[in-house]
Order: structure tokens, then C-alpha cells, then sequence
């Protein structure tokens, strides 16, 4: 019977195929389409720092498309992994990635599928450890810690080789958990389970019995992004972006805007160097013919205008995420237009420069004009444009200067097309 992932695996590049016999098995999982968790370096990271372990076996898996998932229901047959099919259930570790809160409905979704019991408590030694790590376990994990034996907050660079390790402790590897290394599983789990918030030094503070306790997770924060950075690690055309190289470059935001939660999670910026960033180009499985530069605030990395320069250099086009007006210059439009990008995104999130200093942004604000005469004058005809409306402070007044600035900027450029975006404020815990 043809695997329900069949067409993906055709056209993938990069991916590991290992022989599983005595090895630690692991099946990563992301809570979300296949098409969507292609785009998410996270899930390429842990991917690499997995399999680049000999005795470690990881494989993919994703919720299944529409029709697969009605068929899989309708049949009883159980999810697999993308690599070689296998079911979920026969994992040693099912370890979830999770980068958005709206994401923890697909784990349950995903646990369903694949045949394994929703609740610790009815799970069985013949059940994989389930855990999750990413950026929404890291910012929230409370929603979902009912349905974990634990999870990993922090970065994956301090987690991965740690969650090995500790299997390997109170199991061999390649088997199950017995019933006695169950109960050692489940003090895991007791720790976790009374997590109330992480904090930017990757310290979680639990509540047990009226008293407030510390609990350090093994994502310890890395000094620099000196390792290889975060990068695809297997191309297809079936991602989000294509067959674009994404690459991390930078991870967290050194502007700390008061909406944000990056730098919370994250703390101080880390920047990937010059050196490492074309290392990781030149040593990646597969030829790299377009790059995505991947960072919250790609344009404050200090060497981007070098980085821009060595990549039209090795005649690579590349792609920016969304630009911070107050560090783009006509320079670095010029060298983004020579990169093949013919869109940019700016952030002004507001209409009104009251607002804009309530929320930490008056600098993007006000040089939000700057830049969009940059990206003309480069050649650049499409802005995309993001707006928030609910933040706290906000008057009807703020949210009626969006279409006046919007209405003004169509009226000074009109060789550019704007498209604005417009999304409600979620405060995060």
C-alpha cells in the first residue's frame, strides 16, 4: 500500500536515512502540515542534532494532509514517519516541536493519529516518551503539560544531547521503558507539570504546596551562534517557501518592543558570523542556489551589508524576513534588489507616534518613510506592511491614522504597491 508520504519523500533533499537496529529511536514531530513544518528551522535543528549522534535514529512526521487524515480515520491504520513509513508508536521518543500556541491542538490531533494514548496515565511501557520543546513550550507550556511526560524549554543546542543521554540512563537503547523506569519517567513529569512561567534565564518556577520552587531545564543558553546555525537541512519544493535555503542568521531582537515576546524567550541578541554563515551554505547536502536570511531583526546583524555583498558575490539571490526601518539604508535596498527581492516587509505596527512610543517603536515609525523611498528608489515596486490594532493605550483615533498613512504613503509613491496587513494584539503570558 502506497505510504501516505510518498510524494513528499520523491522530491526531498537532504534527507537521513539510518538502519535502526540498536539505536535510540526518535520520531520528531511537528504539530502541523507538512508544507508548514518544512518552513521551520526549529524542526530542521533538532533534525540535525539528533541524527549527527551514531546511535541515535530521528525521523519526521506531520499532521497529514486533509484527505490522508479522513482516510487514516476511516481505515484505522496508524500515522507514520516520512523517512521509511514506520508507525509513530514504535518510537523510543516522540518529541514534539512547537513554535506557536495555536500548535498545541495539533499535538492532540497527532497523538490520536498515531495510536497513542492522549494522558500519561494510560499510556503504557509499549508508548514512546512524549515531551515538546520550541518557542511556545519555552513562552507558555501550561496548556499542554497535562499531555506530556515533560518538555524541554530553552534552546535545543543545551536540550537534545541531554534527552538522549537521560533515555539512555534508564533504558537501553532501542527497547521500552519498563515499568520501574515508568515511575522515573513520571518524577520527570512531576517536575514539569507544576511549571507556572520560564523566565529569559531558562529557569522555570513551579508551585508545589503553597511554595515557590526552581527547576532548571536543560536548554542552557548558548554564548554565540558559533556552532552551525540553524539551516534546512532537507530541501523541497513542498515548503512553505520553496525551495528557498533558509538560514539563521541572528536569534532574539536586541529592541525589546513592549508586544513582544522574542526577547523575553530569548534574551540578548546572538549573530551568526560572516565565516560561518557561508559554511553553512558551502557544506549543506544539497546545492544552494537561493538563500533565506532568517532573524528577527535581520537588519541589525552588524555584518548584513557583508553578508549581502559575499552572497551576490557567489552570484546566490537571497531574501530578507521583515526589515526594521531605522537600520535599513539605501545601501542595503540597493543590496537586497540585486538579491532577486521584489517585495519588502516593514513593521511600523501603528498609525500614530503617540502609540508608537507606548509600545517602544518610535524609531521604526518614524523612519518607516525613509525606508520605503529606499526600496523605490532600488528598484523595489511592493511593500508589505504590518499594523496591530487592540494594544493597550489604543484610541479610535490610533486605529483611523492607519488608513490615513496608508492613504499618504500610496500618494508620495505611487510607483509602489502597499499591502497592509492588519492583526489583533495577543498579550503573551
Amino acid at each position: 500500500m502506497r505510504g501516505i508520504w510518498e510524494r513528499y519523500r520523491r522530491e526531498e533533499k537532504g534527507a537521513v536515512r539510518k538502519d535502526r537496529g540498536g539505536k535510540l529511536f526518535v520520531v520528531l514531530a511537528f504539530p502541523d502540515r507538512y508544507k508548514v513544518g518544512m518552513a521551520n528551522l526549529g524542526l530542521h535543528l533538532v533534525y540535525r542534532l539528533l541524527n549527527e549522534q551514531p546511535d541515535v535514529v530521528c525521523e519526521r512526521t506531520f499532521l497529514p494532509d486533509p484527505g490522508e487524515e479522513e482516510e487514516l480515520r476511516r481505515t484505522g491504520r496508524p500515522l507514520t514517519t516520512v523517512e521509511s513509513e514506520t508507525p509513530v508508536y514504535e518510537a523510543d521518543i516522540l518529541a514534539f516541536s512547537i513554535p506557536w500556541e495555536v500548535n498545541y491542538l495539533g499535538v492532540l490531533r497527532l497523538l490520536e493519529l498515531s495510536k497513542i494514548p492522549l494522558l500519561p496515565e494510560e499510556r503504557s511501557e509499549w508508548h514512546p516518551v512524549v515531551i515538546a520543546g520550541g518557542f511556545a513550550v519555552t513562552m507558555n507550556p501550561l496548556p499542554i503539560l497535562p499531555f506530556l511526560d515533560f518538555f524541554c524549554p530553552g534552546f535545543a543546542e543545551g536540550v537534545v544531547k541531554g534527552l538522549t543521554s537521560w533515555y539512555n540512563q534508564v533504558g537501553d537503547r532501542g527497547r521500552r521503558l519498563s515499568s520501574p523506569e515508568r515511575k522515573q519517567r513520571t518524577t520527570l513529569r512531576d517536575k514539569a507539570i507544576g511549571a507556572w512561567f520560564v523566565e529569559p534565564g531558562n529557569r522555570s518556577h513551579h508551585r508545589r504546596n503553597g511554595r515557590s520552587k526552581e527547576w532548571s531545564n536543560g536548554g542552557r543558553r548558548p554564548p554565540s551562534l558559533s556552532w552551525l546555525p540553524a539551516r534546512t537541512e532537507v530541501l523541497t519544493p513542498y515548503s512553505e517557501f520553496g525551495e528557498t535555503f533558509l538560514l539563521e542568521i541572528g536569534r532574539s531582537c536586541p529592541w525589546r518592543c513592549k508586544f513582544c515576546a522574542t526577547p523575553s524567550v530569548y534574551g540578548r541578541p546572538l549573530f551568526a558570523s560572516l565565516d560561518q554563515i557561508l559554511r553553512s551554505i558551502d557544506t549543506a547536502p544539497f546545492p544552494v542556489r537561493r538563500v533565506g536570511l532568517v532573524s528577527p531583526a535581520p537588519t541589525d546583524h552588524p555584518e548584513i551589508v557583508d553578508i549581502c555583498k559575499a552572497l551576490l558575490e557567489r552570484g546566490l539571490k537571497f531574501t530578507l524576513a521583515s526589515l526594521r526601518a531605522d537600520s535599513s539604508t539605501a545601501e542595503l535596498m540597493r543590496l537586497i534588489a540585486e538579491g532577486g527581492q521584489r517585495t519588502i516587509t516593514l513593521a511600523p505596527e501603528v498609525g500614530t507616534l503617540r502609540l508608537a512610543e507606548a509600545i517602544g517603536k518610535r524609531g521604526a515609525f518614524e523612519r518607516v518613510w525613509d525606508a520605503v523611498a529606499y526600496a523605490e528608489e532600488a528598484g523595489i515596486r511592493a511593500v508589505r506592511l504590518y499594523f496591530m490594532v487592540g494594544l493597550p493605550t489604543e484610541t479610535e483615533e490610533d486605529v483611523e491614522a492607519i488608513g490615513r498613512m496608508l492613504k499618504e504613503m500610496s500618494r508620495r509613491h505611487p510607483r509602489v504597491k502597499f499591502t497592509a496587513s492588519v492583526s489583533a494584539f495577543v498579550p503573551k503570558p
